[in-house]
């Protein structure tokens, strides 16, 4: 019985040291870049008085929104939540862009913002207005 899983066992042992490797894990795209700061209608006076994180999430919401063209929407562990409707891709000046609308709900009272995002070089959305 010990001699059938001594292939077992060794293999399991290969496979536990190549798992243990002393190499660097790479960067992912994220890491080097940094989150993007939050711009636009959520950094503004206008906008509602939201957590740190709930602003994080609700400007997620806004990024996705406009890199997919679909509504996007989100929630936090408060009770806040919103959603953000895309406007279709248009070329401008600036590249291409795409207007938004972001409603949020604070407290049980609807407040709208709307912004601007724009496609940079590297392929990646930021607001921009």
């Amino acid at each position: 019985m010990v001699v059938t899983r001594l292939p077992f066992v060794a293999l399991a042992c290969a496979l536990l040291t190549a798992c243990g490797s002393t190499a660097p894990p790479l960067p992912s795209a994220q890491a080097v870049q940094g989150p993007q700061p939050i711009t636009g209608w959520l950094a503004g006076p206008a906008a509602p008085a939201l957590e740190p994180d709930d602003r994080d999430k609700a400007f997620a919401a806004q990024i996705a929104a406009v890199e997919t063209g679909q509504r996007a929407s989100w929630r936090s562990v408060r009770g806040h939540f919103g959603f953000v409707e895309p406007g279709a891709e248009a070329m401008t000046a600036a590249g291409a862009c795409r207007t938004f609308t972001h409603t949020v709900y604070l407290d049980g009272r609807a407040l709208r913002g709307a912004g601007t995002a724009c496609r940079g070089p590297a392929g990646s959305w930021s607001v921009t207005a």
